[in-house]
């Protein structure tokens, strides 16, 4: 479970797909991405959605988590490399 409010890119949702675990993640960061529109997902101040959507996690079918792992396993650094930008910040 992520009830992050700001998460920059979501390693620990990533290595838990990549281990066929279920997970719940917060709707205000990078997460969803990083998880997959499928990962049940709640608002993080809302406790109510925060249970609904472990709820749904823990039903998650393992071909359905199977899948995650998949699509987890094809984020990969160099996959990303393009789309990051790196900001000096002084």
């Amino acid at each position: 479970v992520f009830p992050s409010l700001r998460e920059g890119f979501g390693i620990p949702a990533l290595e838990a797909r990549l281990a066929s675990v279920p997970v719940a993640v917060s709707t205000s960061s990078a997460l969803r991405e990083v998880a997959g529109l499928d990962a049940p997902s709640f608002a993080p101040d809302d406790a109510a959605a925060c249970a609904r959507a472990i709820r749904a996690a823990l039903a998650q079918p393992s071909d359905a988590l199977e899948a995650a792992r998949a699509r987890a396993a094809a984020i990969t650094w160099d996959a990303k490399k393009p789309n990051l930008y790196l900001f000096d910040v002084d």
